[in-house]
Formats: structure tokens, C-alpha cells, sequence
């Protein structure tokens, strides 16, 4: 399906979303039980016994950016560019939302542009308001970044009045089948055909990262991560002080940003589709020592100082490569 051009201007006079009296969590659990019912399955029956609690609790993270205020994470800007308002462009963010008429999942990438007037903010923070979004219920033909939640007059007033752009790519797994939608490009603010135009031809390049010239790629002293058509790239981690390998996981572009501006290891968690640092609960978090990329620039190595015990592996052991192929 070709991509789809959608203007927002003038914007849509919205209705402000009225507070609602949030259900408690036996209410939510009770809900379950009455839709398993409905579905023809016994809730009570062994197997299913637990399912109402975990459906919330999943429910939780995965509904998440209710909870969360956009604006919050566009506070911070940076002013002191010097003189720069050229466009700012954020390709290739990966999300996981919800279809908010069938609540069944859909995946797709983001990429935003705006042109900074009084400043800029972080290029980690406009994948961290993505993910606030794609946390609540959205249709898959194009994510909401409206007035109703105050991120408009956040962007005039933080990211630059200058126009914000909004190109999405979602495809929707129902019923066996996977839709995909087209690209949708949105126009928030100001009208400038210059960056639509921009923006238009780089969201429709291949969802993986483009690779520059081979001997560019090989030699070349830029840093430039070739994330795949997920928007992951594999991160392989090591103990710096004994070379041990202690895990493999992925990152994502979030990811990858958090890691260097931190200095401590983060990841994207496939199952959960979500962001998570290493050792936030169990407190053995990763100090890195080193992050190196590979000759294809496809790969992350990852060399940490693990705090608390050490211990890498989910399953309580040091490095989650405990098993060896014995030969013969």
C-alpha cells in the first residue's frame, strides 16, 4: 500500500478527555474471569487460576503511558546550540501499541523531525515520548501526539515552534494475518514543505538501516549502527576484567542511547517489549567499561564491571553460557 499523506492543519478541536474512576484491582481481576467465561473456558479450572492477576499485572506495563505525562519528558532542553535550526530527525524508532477498536497488538517505527527555535531536546527523548504513547491504546493507522495530552504545547514551547513531523509505519498481527498499513506522515504546527518533503523520502528508504559504502563501513571512523528490520541490534556483553561472556541480548535505538548516556547497560526486552536496565531490581547493574561495534557495524560488544554478586543470568549463574557441546 503507497504511502499516505495526512495533514493535521488546522487541528481538530479535541474534547478534553473527562477523569475516570479507575476500577480496583480485584474489579479488573473479576473482569477477567468474566471475559474467560464469555470465551467458553472455565476460570477456575487449574491452568487458568492464575491468569486474571497476570493479565493485569500485564495490563500494567503494557497500558503504562497512561500513567506517565509527556510533557515531563520534553522538560529539559538544550539551548545553547549556537545558532542552530537546520531539521532534527529521529529515524527508525521501534514501538509495541495497542489497537484501541480490537485491543490486539501492533508493531512499527516512528521517525520524527522539527526544526528547533529556542533550543533542542534529546534525541533519546523523543523515543521515550514514542514509547509513552505506543503505552496506551492507539489505531494503528497513526499514533496520537494531539492536544489532549498537552504534548502540542509542549513541542511549541520545548522541541521549537518550528514544526514537529510525525511519520509512522505500523503493521498489525489479527487473526492469523499481518496488515500493514501505509505510512502515515503527519504535520503538527507549522507548514514547511521543505521538511515534509524531507522527511517523506527518508521514511520511505528500507526499515533497516542503510549501510554506507563498504570501505566507508569497514574503515570509516563514524559511528553508525545498523539496527534490523526490528529495529534491534545484538549486543553481546563481557566481563571486562576476565573476558567471560556473560550474556547476549538487544538493544534498540533507546537502548543504545541510554547505555552511552548513562554509562551503565540497557537493553530491549523482546518478550516485554520494553526498555530495561540491567540490574534495576537485582541491583547487579553493569557499569560499562567499553561499548565496541563490529566490522558490519551490526553488532554491539559490550565490555561492563557487574555490580552486586556478578551474576548475569536469570537463572542465579554468572554468565548464561553454562552449557557445552562435548564432542563426541
Amino acid at each position: 500500500m503507497d504511502d499516505v499523506v495526512k495533514s493535521l492543519i488546522p487541528s481538530p478541536k479535541i474534547k478534553p478527555i473527562r477523569p475516570l474512576e479507575k476500577p480496583t484491582r480485584q474489579e479488573a481481576e473479576d473482569a477477567v474471569r468474566t471475559l474467560l467465561r464469555w470465551a467458553g473456558d472455565d476460570p477456575s479450572r487449574e491452568g487458568l487460576l492464575e491468569t486474571p492477576a497476570r493479565v493485569v499485572k500485564a495490563y500494567e506495563e503494557l497500558f503504562s503511558g497512561y500513567r506517565q505525562d509527556p510533557k515531563e519528558v520534553l522538560e529539559r532542553v538544550f539551548a545553547e546550540v549556537e545558532g542552530y535550526d537546520d531539521l532534527v530527525l529521529v529515524r527508525d524508532i521501534p514501538f509495541f501499541s495497542h489497537c484501541e477498536h480490537h485491543v490486539v497488538p501492533f508493531i512499527g517505527k516512528a521517525h520524527i523531525a522539527y526544526y528547533p527555535t529556542d533550543g533542542v531536546v534529546g534525541l533519546s527523548k523523543l523515543a521515550r515520548l514514542v514509547d509513552v504513547f505506543a503505552k496506551r491504546l492507539q489505531t494503528d493507522r497513526a499514533n496520537r501526539l494531539d492536544d489532549r495530552s498537552g504534548v502540542e504545547p509542549a513541542r511549541r514551547g520545548r522541541a521549537g515552534g518550528g514544526g514537529a513531523y510525525v511519520h509512522v509505519d505500523a503493521r498489525r498481527a489479527e487473526a492469523g494475518r499481518v496488515n500493514r498499513h501505509g505510512s502515515v506522515l503527519r504535520r503538527v504546527s507549522r507548514q514547511s514543505q521543505r521538511a515534509g518533503a524531507f522527511l517523506y523520502a527518508v521514511a520511505r528508504r528500507p526499515l533497516m538501516s542503510a549501510a554506507p559504502d563498504k570501505r566507508a563501513l569497514e574503515e570509516g571512523a563514524d559511528f553508525t549502527p545498523r539496527f534490523d528490520a526490528y529495529g534491534l541490534i545484538v549486543c553481546v556483553t563481557v566481563e571486562a576484567a576476565t573476558r567471560q561472556v556473560l550474556m547476549v541480548a538487544y538493544m534498540n535505538r533507546l537502548a543504545l542511547d541510554k547505555t552511552i548516556e548513562s554509562g551503565e547497560a540497557h537493553y530491549w526486552s523482546r518478550s516485554r517489549q520494553s526498555l530495561w536496565r540491567k540490574g534495576e531490581t537485582s541491583g547487579q547493574v553493569q557499569r560499562v567499561v567499553s561499548l565496541s561495534v563490529d566490522c558490519d557495524q551490526d553488532a554491539i560488544l559490550l565490555e561492563v564491571e557487574p555490580g552486586g554478586d556478578g551474576k548475569a543470568c536469570h537463572t542465579g549463574r554468572k554468565s548464561c553460557f553454562y552449557r557445552k557441546l562435548e564432542r563426541g
